[in-house]
């Protein structure tokens, strides 16, 4: 089944947001160059939203929802947004550099040409999930359920998959050098043939022509 994208209202009129609340529900609006970096809260919901140029940069909202979302251009760095609940979100062109997505859930989102670079998605829980072309370097999946997940052509050198459920996950044309994970976690994914020579040494095989001397 495709990843089904946000259902956002074709018009949305433009809303000033100036500070972030504990429960406090944010629907049917738009959002341009407004910068929300280093606010803390609760239980947020922003549903039916479309957001360009914010900064949730170092943000820490726990438990925050975000129910069919367009983002572009828009800021994550070094946010904490733990136990968050993330269904039909689409990202695009985003720096999402060390954001924590510890235990959280993911339902039906995708992410294009974003910067994840060191992200931890530690223990999420993922259903129909994205990465196109984006930036993944020493982001870490540990014990994530990845099930049926798309890295095409994506970049994660140093990444850890230690630990996390790959059964389907489609792994062709993305960069894996150094990635951290074991045969037994690589199950059922889904890699190209210039791949298994490079998973096939990260585990500790050589390979060699058959006229070709052995070292010492």
């Amino acid at each position: 089944m495709p990843i089904q994208p946000p259902r956002v209202p074709k018009r949305l009129d433009p809303q000033p947001l100036d500070g972030l609340e504990d429960r406090a529900e944010h629907v049917a609006l738009a959002l341009t160059g407004t910068d929300l970096s280093g606010q803390a809260a609760q239980r947020i919901l922003f549903e039916e939203v479309r957001l360009r140029r914010v900064s949730f940069a170092e943000t820490s909202l726990e438990e925050i929802r975000l129910l069919d979302a367009e983002v572009e251009e828009s800021d994550f760095s070094g946010a904490v947004w733990d136990r968050a609940r993330l269904t039909r979100a689409a990202f695009k062109n985003c720096r999402l550099l060390g954001l924590q997505l510890v235990e959280a859930a993911l339902q039906d989102v995708r992410f294009e040409d974003c910067n994840l670079s060191s992200a931890l998605f530690i223990g999420a829980t993922c259903s129909h999930l994205g990465f196109d072309r984006c930036v993944l370097r020493e982001a870490s999946f540990q014990s994530a359920r990845l099930n049926g997940a798309s890295f095409r052509d994506c970049d994660l050198s140093g990444a850890d998959l230690r630990g996390a459920s790959l059964k389907g996950a489609d792994f062709r044309g993305a960069n894996l050098s150094g990635v951290q994970v074991g045969p037994k976690d690589l199950q059922g994914a889904i890699i190209d043939p210039s791949q298994a020579l490079q998973l096939i040494e990260l585990f500790g095989v050589r390979v060699k022509d058959p006229g070709e001397d052995l070292e010492d």
